[in-house]
Order: C-alpha cells, then structure tokens, then sequence
C-alpha cells in the first residue's frame, strides 16, 4: 500500500515537473505567464467562471446557449473559461490545444470584411464557437477509425477557416511542447478546484455544483441579484436566446 502511494506521489511530482520546465523553456511564447483562463466581458468583482471540454455535449449546450448569449445580455461582468478536456473524450486535448493554437497564431489580424483585430482572448471565444459548431465531427464515435494524423488533420481544416496555413498548424500541433504546457496547465487548475465533470461552474472562486443544470432563466434571474450585490449596474433586460 505505501509503495503504491509513493509511486502515485511520484508520478504526479514528475508531471508537474514536466509542465514547470516546458514552461520554462517556452517563456517567449505570448501563453507563458497568462492567467490560467480566457476572458470575455469586463474586469468587475464579479467573476464567473467555467470549466468545460470541446468535445463534451453538455459543455457545447452550455457554450451555446448560456455562456455565450450571458456575454451579450451582460457584457458589463467578467467571465473567465478554462479548458477541461476529460479522459474519456479522446479528442478534447487536442481541441483544446487546437483552440490555443489557432488563436495565437491569428489575434491581432482582422477577419474577413472587419477591420477590428481581436485580442487572443477575443479569438479563443471565436475558435470556440467553431470547435463546438463542429463538434459531431471529433467525437469518439467519429474518429474511432480515424489514425491521429487524420484527426489533426481535421483540425487542421478548421484552423483553415480562420487563415492559419494547415502545414504551419501541424507544426504546432506535433512539434511545440508550448501548447501542450498550456493546456496541461489549465487541467491541473480545474483539478485543483475539485473539476471533475464538465461543464462547470464558479462564481467569485466558488464552484457551485448546481449551476451545470440551470438553464438560461435562471441564469438571467440570478445574475442580476449579483451583480447588484456587487454594486454593478445593470442596463439590460434578459431576454432568452434564440434557439
């Protein structure tokens, strides 16, 4: 038994390890140093937060039906999402990886007829739009006889959509230890708040394990009251989203 715990314990001191001196030697990389999140909305004292994984159906509903309409409905909040992705869904790594990638390789530039230049985080939400509008396409069930180098091809294509070369994307992909840092990173953080299903939620650091199954009403009648208690004035009506 103790020999067990001692292997276990060394296992995970060697993973962090891992991550700490991938860090390290990728500290000219725009992700070293981040706060470990992506955000939307506005720096208030009133945080929620999300923990969620591309591949997962219930994150996806969540995405796009509350988390992203709340940003639009109360845009005056800060809102933080952090990449999750679960062993038991084969590809959510490397869609999160995918999403880390595409977007630092294209923040800054306009897209298409706009001349705004999103901002890393800005990008990171339009990835994430795309990875769940294209989510029936990696799950386990679709890629089950697909090789790895077909999946990331695959992603590959999206990154495609948003005017990343697909030979530069798998450069990144299968040869930058960056990316996978990053991504590790933002796993150990939900691990160390207790994550262990996604989608989940926290409101001012508190993981509120009955927030995954509110839908968007409820959403709408409680973000107000909070944002009234934290002194935060509110100039929209919450009108549901459009199916």
């Amino acid at each position: 038994r103790q020999t067990e715990t001692a292997m276990l314990v060394l296992r995970l001191l060697c993973a962090s390890l891992l991550v700490t001196t991938t860090l390290a030697v990728c500290s000219d990389n725009p992700l070293y140093g981040k706060y470990n999140g992506f955000y939307a909305g506005k720096k208030t004292d009133l945080v929620i937060e999300m923990f969620g994984d591309f591949q997962c159906p219930d994150t996806k509903k969540a995405w796009q039906t509350i988390w992203r309409p709340a940003q639009k409905v109360f845009p005056n909040i800060t809102y933080v999402y952090h990449t999750y992705p679960l062993p038991y869904f084969h590809n959510g790594f490397t869609a999160a990886q995918s999403a880390l990638i595409i977007a630092n390789l294209t923040a800054g530039h306009p897209g298409g007829a706009s001349p705004h230049k999103p901002t890393f985080d800005e990008q990171f939400y339009n990835v994430g739009d795309s990875l769940f509008d294209y989510q029936d396409h990696f799950t386990n069930s679709a890629t089950e006889n697909m090789t790895t180098l077909e999946v990331y091809n695959f992603f590959a294509e999206v990154a495609s959509n948003f005017g990343v070369e697909p030979k530069k994307f798998l450069a990144e992909l299968q040869n930058s230890e960056c990316y996978w840092a990053a991504t590790a990173r933002n796993w150990k953080w939900g691990a160390m708040h207790g994550v262990y299903g996604t989608p989940t939620f926290m409101i001012n650091g508190i993981v509120d394990i009955e927030a995954s199954s509110w839908d968007w009403m409820t959403w709408a009648q409680k973000i107000p009251v909070w944002m009234k208690q934290a002194g935060i004035k509110n100039w929209f009506v919450p009108i549901p989203p459009k199916e």
